[in-house]
């Protein structure tokens, strides 16, 4: 077995142990940010997800030329050299070797938590694609009734957030069956998070689902890292330059206005609890703005907050105004609604999950009231 071998068994091993370790933690952690009553919905996701991991070379060359050489203790980074001389020794980038699978897959692949996958060719193709860039991506492959969510990143140079973001999407990405109102098209399209992808077209609500996806991925870290949950055997958390947190600037104030219905939304099967709060068309005024301000430009980031800031305050004053007339009845308002009548003497039957055990969707139902 060559040493580059050797170095891939290893962590193969050790990233399944720790994903394994730490799946209840992270369970948790999405379960609390969420809400208990999404406890369903994000196990069964969960449980869905394949994780894929590999070495990006393009990485493990900047980390040794250009960031090493300015760290005075090299003893964690140790296997971005190991990697590297392995490298060196067969330039293995080039080659696709037959390994356990049945067909050839590129040989910077570490390894996945489900080998099946590889048998279907739409994911295959995805995993090429994939295994060739440095950023961590997911994708969506399947049906209603049976769904693949793939994770997959970079080991080693990567942070902790960039695994949770990535399975933050997986958690909030659906499948929706539909039919048009003329009965001519019937299909499936993916939400992810507040993003609707109709027919595969491009949509400005992708940006802010970015920039949302992150700042929950922030909170749902802090909570993964208070109950002890830790990647680190695998994650180094080299500090590269991310583009999200220079944006946030665009729906800071939309976060914390509206952060209740923004999470509702995401996650369940519509968006209507948030949108029909904010009005609809504040909500698309947003998302223009978002989509036309977005830039990953660190050096115009503070010319364009300045324009910007304020159109964004006029809206959200707007989306406030549209919350404080709005006849949506909140959860909390219903169930305060039950305990008044409950103590006025009435018997009351009422269902309130999003999903069922057989994993029917079921509606928000008040079954009647009786008097005792």
């Amino acid at each position: 077995m060559t040493k580059y071998d050797k170095l891939k068994e290893k962590y193969n091993h050790l990233i399944k142990q720790s994903l394994e370790n730490n799946k209840k933690i992270l369970i948790e952690s999405f379960v609390e940010y969420y809400g208990d009553e999404f406890r369903y919905i994000i196990e069964k996701r969960y449980n869905e997800i394949t994780f894929i991991y590999y070495i990006d070379w393009s990485t493990i060359d900047f980390v040794i030329n250009e960031y090493l050489p300015k760290i005075d203790n090299l003893d964690k980074y140790t296997d971005f050299i190991n990697f590297s001389n392995s490298r060196r020794k067969h330039p293995l980038e080039k080659i696709l070797k037959k390994i356990k699978y049945s067909i050839k897959l590129p040989d910077n692949l570490i390894g996945m938590t489900n080998d099946s996958i590889v048998n279907n060719n739409s994911i295959i193709n995805w995993l090429f694609r994939s295994l060739s860039e440095s950023a961590p991506r997911s994708y969506n492959y399947g049906n209603i009734n049976n769904m693949n969510r793939l994770i997959s990143f970079q080991i080693l140079a990567l942070n902790e957030r960039a695994i949770i973001h990535e399975i933050n999407h997986a958690i909030t990405r659906d499948a929706l069956a539909f039919i048009t109102e003329d009965n001519n098209h019937i299909g499936v399209v993916q939400k992810t998070g507040l993003s609707v992808d109709v027919f595969h077209k491009n949509s400005g609500e992708r940006n802010v689902e970015e920039l949302l996806n992150e700042k929950a991925s922030e909170e749902i870290e802090k909570i993964f890292k208070s109950k002890g949950g830790d990647f680190s055997s695998f994650c180094l958390n080299i500090p590269f330059l991310y583009p999200y947190k220079y944006n946030f600037y665009l729906i800071d104030e939309f976060y914390a206005q509206f952060k209740k219905y923004i999470k509702i939304s995401r996650i369940s099967d519509n968006k209507n609890e948030l949108v029909s709060r904010v009005g609809k068309d504040e909500y698309e005024e947003l998302v223009k703005l978002v989509d036309m301000c977005y830039t990953e430009d660190i050096l115009q980031i503070e010319s364009i907050k300045e324009k910007t800031l304020p159109k964004i305050r006029k809206i959200i004053d707007k989306m406030n105004e549209n919350a404080r007339s709005s006849h949506t009845t909140s959860k909390e308002e219903i169930n305060t609604y039950i305990e008044q009548l409950q103590k006025a003497g009435y018997n009351l039957k009422m269902i309130n999950n999003l999903y069922d055990e057989s994993d029917n969707l079921i509606h928000d139902t008040n079954k009647g009231v009786h008097k005792k």
